[in-house]
């Protein structure tokens, strides 16, 4: 019992445990199995009694205390050896959990450093993605600056631009008196400067016999100023200086060789007083060989020439286009300004007498304008042989023949040049579009006319005389640096033709443009390498205008059997084939055009009543087209290339007229514009801002070059342009005219599956897009942009058609000749006379719409 009082209780949490896990160990042997009642009981020091049965022997109690002193010492043994067990157990479970401690602490400590490692690869990602999203932020903040700096810069210098023509305009106000009064003193000497009074009463005329007038005071005082200024630079020493050395050298020289001096001396400007002398020098040089042939009265015997070949082709070809011409050279001249008048007289005797020495170039585009210059400076004669000088002298006979080819030879060498001089400004006509033959083709076959002030003018004319068509490279590629700034702002067709138009006739600085001209472009290809540039291109440009001729000529036998089978389905007004009819914004009123090649009459519908009557108005030229810009006015072209403008309030009247550069065969009214779609290939825009009763000036009279073909078609779609050239669907933006896209339209599809393209005849816009029909065909086609929503036959619904009896009939089979959509219904005319009505329905699938028709 002491041995068992010696031994120290277990913490009852290890009691606990130990009773636990003995029932959950196998113990095997008597001397270990007991049940956990008795070890408990052994394990407080209790001896307990083994009773069997209740009533006992008093000679077995001897025996009982011995063997229950045995039990209890081998219980006790039992106990002992237990405990050792169980502390043995203890301690490895001890070792395990300070080991499993240890592993618990060393993952730990593990989860902490990857914890760690994690946080710090965290933070670094984030501190490098804050660190470049901090530098972005400020690269961007550093552009903003820039470009804000930039518009401050801009704004400063805008403010600056205002301030000083603030400063100026109020400078000009404070010295309007003194202007007129020196102009008042300068008159003395020279009575032809103007006064204020004259300009503003537009009675003032200057040396060269144009009428100058302004509305604007301002505008008057300004040109007092610049006329006030060559008066006084004319009375400088240095220009006696000049004039004296051109005396000199006149003295001295009976002709005036390309030299160093002489160009130095024309490139200074020749002298007004002496400007006659010269050009007539000049001009005697180029066609001396010619004179030496046909003889000293050579002119004169030209305009005593009457009757003969040469004076009946005259006639018959080029004296009604000069008469018509005569009036509109220069209407603000006095010598031009009726035909009484004697420069008109000289102009017409020029022009004839060249054509009679020139049948095969005959009367050209812009030679009654060379021709009428030449007339303010020189006589009748020299401006003859100033013809013979250009055509057969300064330039290749390509440059006046029917396409013009020596002159579009000479734009591709000015595209050239430009690209190697202002590049960024050939650039930018690129990324617009925009063909600088637009531009600049009238300036080469004009030589500037009526493109730059007139004595700036005159001032082209002294280089060009003496050095030749070089100079004309040297002046487009100055003008159009000079003004390169103010291009670059315009990004549309109609804006840069615009701007280069109206700044260049703001060209008064002469010797500034000059300095640029022969000085900061320079080196410049010489006339060698530019005439080696000239031949390249004409052979390519001939080349191609050979193909095309031939093509057409091909086309000659299919284009006649056409034309018999639309002959069939014409109709007729008083036996004049009717071309072309409008109607007015409302529709209440219709005009109708007819005629023939020698005849052309006009007719007004009333669409109410559907009553026609005939208007007082014929010509000898029958009509292609018709628009009404309004109900009193309308504008007709004519077969002579012509298009006149008519008043059709009361009496029909002629407003004016204007000769295009071909025959318009379509016209539109749109925006205060007139659009003329020329059988060239190109679209003349003429701005009637002013008022439609007025004659355009040349500001307001544009060309942008189409295509090859002639544009046959056009319609307003939405704020489109849609023009039909050949095969191709030409869309433009209708106020910029920018160029938005080109559609190649295939014909009645093909049995190999392969698409082709025939010419476009007819276009009608709807609201559903635009109809359209090819040449020969009873395929009827819309489109809308660039999706083709409808192809549809039209023969199937042709009632009327016949059997095909012969092989004639089978080359007139019927096809669409004329579409036009009104009232919802689309309405198709056939080249056999039939007339078929057709009502669209859209069907909306997916993105496109798709569309049906049905015969009403």
């Amino acid at each position: 019992q002491q041995r068992t009082r010696s031994v120290p209780a277990a913490p009852v949490w290890l009691d606990d445990w130990v009773s636990n896990w003995l029932h959950q160990q196998p113990f095997t042997g008597s001397s270990t199995d007991m049940s956990p009642p008795l070890a408990s009981s052994l394990g407080n020091g209790l001896v307990v009694r083994m009773s069997g049965d209740e009533s006992t022997s008093p000679c077995d109690e001897d025996d009982e205390d011995d063997s229950q002193e045995c039990s209890t010492i081998s219980s006790e043994n039992s106990l002992a050896e237990e405990l050792s067990q169980l502390r043995a157990i203890i301690n490895r479970q001890k070792a395990e959990l300070d080991r499993l401690s240890r592993e618990n602490g060393d993952l730990n400590v593990a989860l902490m450093e990857y914890k760690v490692r994690e946080q710090v690869t965290s933070e670094t990602e984030r501190n490098r993605f804050l660190n470049g999203e901090v530098l972005r932020l400020n690269q961007r903040c550093r552009e903003n600056d820039a470009q804000l700096e930039n518009v401050r810069k801009e704004l400063r210098a805008v403010i600056e631009e205002r301030d000083q023509l603030k400063r100026e305009y109020a400078s000009a106000l404070q010295h309007k008196r003194r202007v007129c009064l020196l102009i008042d003193e300068s008159r003395r000497d020279n009575p032809s400067l103007p006064t204020l009074h004259s300009l503003m009463m537009g009675v003032y005329v200057d040396e060269y016999g144009f009428r100058v007038a302004f509305h604007d005071e301002g505008l008057a005082v300004h040109y007092m100023a610049c006329r006030l200024h060559e008066h006084y630079e004319e009375r400088l020493n240095s220009a006696l200086e000049h004039r004296q050395h051109w005396s000199e050298f006149l003295d001295a020289n009976t002709s005036i060789p390309l030299t160093k001096e002489s160009r130095a001396l024309v490139r200074g400007g020749i002298p007004a007083s002496l400007r006659s002398v010269v050009w007539k020098m000049l001009i005697h040089q180029q066609v001396i060989a010619a004179k030496m042939q046909h003889g000293k009265y050579y002119y004169r015997n030209l305009c005593s020439l009457n009757g003969g070949e040469a004076d009946r082709l005259f006639c018959s070809n080029h004296q009604k286009q000069i008469n018509l011409d005569l009036l509109r050279t220069m209407p603000s001249n006095v010598h031009f300004l009726n035909a009484g008048c004697k420069g008109v007289s000289q102009l017409q005797q020029v022009l004839r007498a060249f054509c009679l020495h020139n049948g095969t170039t005959g009367y050209c585009q812009g030679m009654n304008f060379l021709a009428a210059t030449a007339l303010l400076v020189v006589g009748p004669e020299d401006a003859f042989w100033l013809l013979v000088a250009l055509t057969e002298g300064f330039f290749h006979g390509s440059y006046f023949d029917e396409s013009l080819s020596g002159a579009q030879a000479d734009q591709e060498v000015l595209k050239e040049l430009l690209e190697q001089k202002v590049p960024v400004l050939t650039k930018h006509l690129e990324e617009c579009e925009i063909d600088l033959a637009t531009i600049t083709l009238n300036w080469f076959i004009a030589l500037f006319f009526d493109a730059v002030p007139f004595k700036t003018l005159l001032r082209f004319w002294d280089c060009f005389l003496l050095e030749g068509p070089k100079v004309l490279f040297r002046f487009s590629i100055a003008l159009l640096s000079l003004h390169v700034d103010e291009i670059l702002q315009k990004t549309d067709t109609i804006g840069v033709m615009k701007v280069v138009k109206a700044a260049v006739r703001l060209s008064f600085d002469v010797d500034g443009l000059f300095k640029l001209a022969f000085e900061d472009l320079d080196p410049f290809p010489s006339r060698a390498q530019l005439r080696s540039k000239q031949m390249t291109y004409l052979e390519v440009l001939q080349s191609r205008f050979s193909q095309r001729a031939s093509r057409m000529l091909l086309r000659g036998d299919s284009a006649q059997s056409e034309n018999s089978a639309q002959s069939t389905a014409t109709v007729f007004i008083d036996g004049l084939h009717i071309s072309d009819l409008a109607l007015s914004r409302d529709a209440a009123r219709g005009l109708l055009i007819a005629g023939n090649k020698k005849s052309g009459r006009l007719s007004a519908v009333d669409v109410s009543t559907g009553v026609m009557s005939k208007l007082k108005v014929e010509w000898d030229c029958r009509a292609v087209s018709v628009v009404m810009a309004g109900p009193d006015i309308a504008f007709v072209s004519f077969l002579s290339g012509y298009v006149v403008a008519l008043s059709l309030h009361g009496e029909t009247a002629v407003l004016w007229e204007l000769k295009l550069s071909d025959v318009a065969l379509r016209l539109l009214y749109a925006e205060e514009r007139v659009l003329a779609c020329l059988a060239n290939g190109s679209l003349t825009v003429i701005e009637l801002h002013a008022s439609p009763a007025m004659a355009p000036s040349s500001l307001e009279l544009l060309h942008l070059p189409v295509g090859s073909a002639p544009i046959v078609d056009a319609v307003l779609y939405g704020d489109q342009l849609w023009l039909a050239s050949a095969c191709k669907l030409i869309c433009l933006h209708k106020s910029t005219l920018s160029h938005l896209s080109t559609i190649y339209v295939a014909c009645s599809g093909t049995c190999t599956g392969t698409p082709f393209f025939d010419k476009i005849v007819c276009l009608a816009a709807s609201p559903h897009g635009v109809f359209l029909a090819t040449t020969h065909s009873t395929l009827l086609q819309l489109w809308d942009s660039a999706h083709c929503a409808l192809l549809f036959d039209i023969a199937t619904d042709h009632d009327h058609k016949k059997p095909s009896l012969t092989d004639m009939d089978e080359t007139r089979e019927m096809h669409i000749s004329s579409l036009l959509h009104s009232d919802a219904s689309l309405w198709t005319g056939t080249s056999d006379g039939y007339i078929i009505l057709y009502s669209v329905s859209a069907e909306k699938k997916e993105e496109n719409g798709t569309y049906s028709l049905h015969k009403l």
